[in-house]
């Protein structure tokens, strides 16, 4: 080797010295940069493996509720009213008081009333008397024309004259006549002296029946008139110890409700307390406001306690399903989804309705834990009591099903 290859290698080798001592600092940066940058993917990944709430299948008992809405309502009222017209005297009932069947609850005054039926009386004794003078009268006439009869016969016809004989006729005819006029008199005026007298009963309003007033329309004073229409006083409930709710349903969910199913509810006075009933008649006539259709359903109500008033309103649940053993899932596992699946479809899809409930598909998806990251797998679904379904699909058991994530990176 000439001197001045050796002179060339040890100025290459000078200058690849030079070269490392100039950038090996930067060779270092880079080099733990990436080791950190390794260690930090790996634990972040790791992390985000344990970032997922999970449960396992459970068996549970289940109870399928329908929600409804109503009023309550005596199960039998009764408005009382009047037929006649005149001025109230006297109001012997107040709201709330207790009544039985029969009780005077209130009196029109009667002065005009009974005025009436003395004339009406009186025209039926004047009727009577005209009724027995024409029964005299008849008995006159009728001898007077035997007795010319009998003389014309005597005489051989020569007295009395015809004549006389067909004024005595006419005369017998009248009576009889006049009889029969009186009679209708009589029969019409005790007719009259019976309305009169009902009138006079009806001024004086009775309960029809055993119970409560929960209304009274009527004061000491008022008028009363009625033509065309009864005017109703009173209000009054048989029995508040037995009421009803008449509930609205949702077309919907019409055909789920029976007869003798068990109902629960509450009422806004007693927020903390759950009422029972049963449904006693499912109505068929629809009711639609606004265009949406419900039907009612009548449930009865035990009201022993009388806590419950009439018009209240009621939030009623209908247990319409009960299962018992059955395996269940959250629904939240049947609306989550992975958050990397939601950042990458958030701009395609639009959000899922809000509701406890999950479609009433049989096919759905859960996410699973498999080496802690989730899985897709597709499972058969039951019925829902709004918080767990019934899950149909024989799964493993042990499966670890993803109900939400524990934590949630911001997004960048």
């Amino acid at each position: 080797m000439s001197k001045i290859d050796i002179l060339a290698r040890l100025e290459s080798e000078e200058a690849k010295q030079s070269f490392w001592r100039k950038h090996w600092a930067k060779f270092l940066v880079v080099l733990i940069v990436g080791v950190w940058g390794y260690f930090y993917t790996t634990l972040h990944n790791q992390e985000k493996r344990d970032d997922y709430n999970s449960v396992t299948p459970t068996q549970r008992n289940l109870v399928i509720k329908v929600s409804a809405t109503g009023n309550l309502e005596p199960t039998n009222s009764v408005d009382v009213g009047i037929e006649v017209s005149g001025t109230m005297e006297e109001v012997l009932v107040d709201y709330n008081d207790k009544v039985t069947k029969g009780e005077i609850l209130a009196k029109l005054d009667t002065t005009k009333l009974r005025s009436q039926v003395n004339n009406s009386k009186a025209s039926l004794e004047v009727a009577k008397a005209n009724l027995k003078e024409s029964e005299i009268s008849i008995l006159d006439t009728q001898h007077e024309l035997k007795r010319l009869e009998t003389l014309y016969r005597s005489t051989q016809g020569n007295y009395p004259t015809t004549q006389e004989i067909d004024k005595a006729k006419i005369a017998y005819a009248k009576a009889k006549a006049l009889y029969g006029a009186y009679q209708a008199r009589v029969s019409q005026s005790k007719a009259q002296l019976k309305v009169d007298e009902e009138d006079l009963n009806k001024a004086i309003v009775v309960s029809p029946i055993e119970g409560i007033v929960l209304n009274k329309q009527i004061e000491v004073g008022q008028s009363v008139v009625a033509n065309m229409a009864i005017p109703i006083l009173f209000t009054l409930a048989q029995d508040l110890r037995k009421m009803r709710a008449i509930v609205s349903i949702d077309e919907a969910d019409i055909g789920k409700i029976k007869t003798q199913q068990a109902v629960e509810f509450s009422v806004d006075a007693y927020p903390q307390k759950t009422f029972k009933g049963t449904i006693t008649q499912v109505r068929l006539n629809a009711q639609t406001v606004d265009g949406v259709v419900t039907y009612e359903a009548v449930v009865e109500v035990n009201n022993s306690d009388l806590l419950l008033r009439p018009g209240m309103t009621v939030s009623a649940d209908i247990i319409t399903t009960q299962l018992f053993n059955k395996w269940t899932i959250p629904n939240g596992a049947l609306r989550f989804t992975p958050e990397a699946t939601t950042k990458t479809s958030k701009n395609l899809f639009s959000a899922p309705p809000k509701s406890n409930k999950p479609k009433p598909s049989k096919q759905s998806r859960v996410w699973i834990l498999k080496d802690g990251m989730p899985v897709e797998l597709e499972v058969e679904i039951g019925q829902s009591d709004g918080t767990y379904t019934v899950l149909k699909s024989q799964i493993d058991r042990e499966a670890q099903i993803i109900t939400s994530m524990k934590t949630s990176d911001k997004d960048e």
